[in-house]
């Protein structure tokens, strides 16, 4: 998910001062945000949890592990959508 919010401040390359309001906001630039930056995040607070305490233990885990560098997850470019 991502935060329009965010998006709407975010530049090229995450730089926070590019915005819209400033007029610098080029059309089709995409705009990588991702754990580490905040712009993604799991989501856990249901009012009824229903994983199992190890599964949000690990998935937390591995978060982490991405947010540090040291899981790294390949850029899914859209191919192959159908297949």
């Amino acid at each position: 998910m991502v935060d329009k919010r965010r998006a709407l401040k975010a530049g090229p390359d995450g730089d926070p001062e590019i915005t819209i309001q400033d007029g610098t906001y080029k059309p089709g630039v995409v705009i990588e945000d991702g754990l580490k930056s905040g712009g993604v995040d799991i989501v856990l607070d249901a009012k009824v949890q229903v994983l199992p305490k190890a599964i949000v233990d690990k998935v937390m885990d591995l978060r982490q592990q991405i947010i540090d560098g040291k899981l790294v997850i390949a850029r899914y470019g859209g191919q192959d959508v159908w297949n």
